[in-house]
């Protein structure tokens, strides 16, 4: 159908999942295309979800932690995701023998420079985390834009600063939390708890909470402490607790050569009680070395604690004082001796000081699991490594400072071997089923597409995949409300983004002045679809032209977002879509055509038919309002929305289009406007029926 062109002058329509002077995005209206698929993107640039991973310490790192990130970047990077490392370049142990640029198994990598003061000083430490964070704002900021960015809590002031640069970028964070801070500093008596520094640190640990999108923890103890830095109706923390790799850290056969018992051969026929990892602040050594005392005269028991850290002087010292024989004071083993080392020992030691339960979670927990060794807990019962010591029957509990019982529980275990065996069994076989690494990994990649899957503000479930609702949940279609807007405002600047669409590039304040005037509007109106409680889908509708009166409404909050930030007036995507107005539908509207405004339904629910439903109440809710049409415009690309309106009976207008979308129109059965009619007699004669009261054209629409 062709429309006349001195009609084209008057366009002011807005597009089904296309970009338009009203701003409406492209591709995510309805169903198609833009549907979440695993690991890619959502809009017009689909392709693989770009995610940043912040964090001190990466490949080619010593560090428990550091090693974790990289696992997970690059089984993400095998999933699909484009994912990208900004880290130290300082190594763990302070030396500087990595480039800036690398990549490693798919994972783009960009090292920022620290201070080089030495990590046992704290003022030096602090030092160099406050030039690596600096150095990691900045390249956020002036780096390439992701579309998620993962961060972690060490060191304690990168989260703050990348919330900050990620608001600033308007990307989505998700704050994994290893050290809750600054709780973690009064606990080992860094600082005083109530004194300026640490009010001032929580401050900031709190805005780092509550700015990110989700917040991920990794035990459930931890789950309780962090819950109370959020925000009132922010999601609750995700427990997604660390892993190993199975494949790498395994039991040794009785027949295979271990290489760390030939390195250390008086340890062999030994029953050896060890620690390996950190010798942090936070763990407790106390209780081990009174035990150590007690079981000085058992030739056959060995203590043999492996690592560095700031302990590790004074762990010398008192070895050297008390006198204790028994004892081993090993530096770091190489990650390739690993195995080696776990698979030489009888027990493994895992400890804590008091008061740092729901703080912290030992990584090193899982290794063990792997290696399958039974473990002894030296921490309070709820702490989540001894909660699943006592679940799982893979070791022992003892409280800190009782060094008796830690030895009591020792010397029972190297007089029962098969005890032991049983313990060790079970530990692997846990490891398996909930602590490897391919399922870990699954999670946080569930994790990441559920951000944009319906209940996204439900925590996934760390011990299994994330569950959407059933098929057989009904669709109800119905009028939104002003108490609809929070959710109407998220949704479209979640699935409307500002790389699509003019009101989401202007901000959230003048997104929010928008859905003000479609819900308070006499001739604007949203319907939502809705499964149970939570929206899914919805679409704005005028019975007239809405783009003038809409902006009109709107200029107040434009303006003010203008002030704000200025540069937005050089943006090219802003003035194109300021200064291109499509073509070839003035007529429509002049003829009392009803148009589609902003559409999106949530991609967990995309093919399941929310946008049929949608599409289906609308032309209902048109048909009572007396409009003869309705008109929308469609991506080019988004084959999906264009099959799904052409099965209800729209029809591309001839020469109605825009740049990257077509205009699609159904007419209403009805009396036909002479192509020589005049605009104002056109406008005159086919101007829509008066508007029922608002909230009313809807009643008896059924599901």
């Amino acid at each position: 159908m062709r429309l006349p062109d001195r009609f084209a002058r008057r366009m002011g329509t807005a597009v089904e999942g296309s970009d338009s002077r009203s701003g409406v995005g492209r591709g995510t209206g309805g169903s198609g295309p833009g549907a979440a698929v695993r690991g890619r993107r959502t809009g017009k640039d689909r392709g693989p979800m770009r995610l940043t991973i912040v964090t001190e310490n990466f490949y080619p790192t010593e560090s428990s932690g550091g090693r974790l990130l990289t696992d997970l970047a690059v089984d993400l990077a095998a999933r699909g995701v484009e994912v990208t490392a900004v880290a130290s370049r300082a190594s763990y142990r302070g030396r500087r023998s990595v480039a800036c640029r690398d990549s490693y198994r798919g994972v783009e990598i960009r090292r920022v420079p620290a201070g080089s003061l030495p990590r046992e000083n704290p003022a030096g430490r602090l030092f160099n985390e406050l030039v690596l964070t600096l150095g990691m704002f900045v390249t956020l900021l002036v780096g390439r834009r992701a579309d998620r960015i993962l961060v972690t809590s060490s060191p304690p002031f990168l989260a703050p600063a990348v919330a900050l640069a990620a608001a600033i970028r308007r990307v989505e964070v998700i704050f994994v939390v290893m050290d809750v801070f600054p709780e973690m500093a009064a606990a080992t008596g860094l600082l005083q708890r109530g004194s300026l520094p640490y009010r001032c640190w929580d401050a900031l640990s709190r805005f780092a909470c509550r700015r990110a999108t989700r917040t991920v923890v990794l035990g459930r103890c931890m789950k309780e402490v962090v819950r109370s830095k959020l925000a009132p109706g922010r999601p609750e923390p995700v427990v997604l607790p660390n892993w190993a790799d199975g494949r790498e850290i395994r039991p040794l056969g009785d027949d295979e050569p271990n290489r760390f018992l030939a390195k250390y051969p008086h340890l062999k026929g030994k029953f050896i009680v060890q620690y390996s990892g950190n010798l942090g602040r936070f763990h407790d050594f106390e209780t081990v070395l009174q035990a150590a005392d007690r079981l000085r005269e058992r030739e056959d028991i060995r203590f043999v604690l492996i690592g560095q850290g700031a302990k590790g002087a004074w762990l010398e010292a008192e070895i050297s004082r008390r006198g204790l024989a028994n004892v081993e004071l090993l530096p770091f083993q190489p990650q390739v001796e690993l195995v080696h080392s776990l698979a030489a020992q009888s027990v493994s030691l895992v400890t804590l000081e008091r008061g740092a339960e729901g703080l912290c979670v030992p990584s090193k927990f899982y290794p063990i699991l792997a290696a399958g060794k039974p473990v002894i807990a030296v921490m309070d019962g709820k702490a989540e490594v001894a909660r699943v010591v006592a679940e799982e029957g893979i070791g022992e509990v003892v409280a800190q400072g009782d060094g008796t019982a830690l030895a009591a529980v020792i010397d029972r275990l190297s007089r029962t071997p098969d005890l032991v065996r049983g313990m060790g069994l079970r530990a692997r076989e846990l490891q398996q089923r909930t602590f490897d690494r391919t399922a870990a990994v699954e999670r946080y990649h569930e994790l990441l597409l559920s951000l944009d899957a319906p209940g996204r503000g439900q925590p996934a479930d760390a011990r299994g995949p994330h569950r959407h609702r059933t098929e057989a949940d009904p669709v109800v279609v119905s009028e939104a409300n002003l108490d609809d807007q929070p959710r109407l405002v998220e949704m479209h600047l979640r699935y409307l983004g500002p790389r699509l669409n003019l009101a989401s590039l202007l901000g959230p304040p003048f997104v929010r002045a928008v859905y003000h005037w479609f819900l308070t509007a006499p001739h604007a109106y949203v319907l939502k679809a809705t499964v149970g409680d939570e929206i899914v889908g919805f679409t704005t509708l005028s019975d007239v032209p809405y783009t003038r009166p809409m902006l009109s409404a709107c200029r107040g909050a434009a303006l003010s977002c203008l002030l704000r930030r200025p540069w937005l007036l050089l943006n090219p995507r802003l003035i194109e879509r300021l200064c291109h107005r499509p073509r070839g539908i003035g007529a429509c509207h002049l003829g009392g055509i009803a148009q589609v405004g902003f559409t999106a339904v949530v991609p967990g629910y995309r093919g399941r038919g929310v946008g049929s439903r949608l599409k289906e109440a609308s032309i209902r809710a048109c048909r009572k309002r007396g409009c003869r049409g309705l008109l929308t415009g469609i991506g080019s690309e988004n084959t999906a929305s264009i099959a799904l309106n052409e099965r209800f009976g729209f029809r591309a207008v001839e020469g109605a289009e825009g740049r990257g979308y077509r205009y699609y129109l159904l007419r209403f059965p009805g009396p036909e406007v002479p192509a020589q009619a005049g605009a104002g007699e056109e406008r005159a004669r086919l101007s829509p029926a008066p508007t029922p009261a608002k909230r009313t054209h809807l009643q008896g629409m059924g599901r």
